[in-house]
């Protein structure tokens, strides 16, 4: 999907997760190829195969002190 944000036209992905929708950003349109946005959504899609959430945080990365989700 492409979305338009006044000057910057950006590639995205959509997918559910847990019953929460999320938007993956490939990459700005005039950077990123459509065959390499293709293969960063395939990429994202077999995480999410394997139990993965593509935009999940790296292991070993929390949040600041005094920080509650919320």
């Amino acid at each position: 999907m492409v979305r338009s944000n006044r000057s910057k036209r950006l590639l995205w992905v959509g997918y559910e997760r847990n019953g929460r929708e999320r938007w993956m950003g490939l990459g700005p349109l005039h950077t990123v190829s459509l065959q390499e946005a293709r293969e960063r959504a395939r990429k994202a899609r077999g995480q999410l195969l394997d139990g993965i959430d593509p935009l999940g945080r790296p292991k070993g990365r929390t949040r600041p002190a005094g920080l509650r989700s919320g």
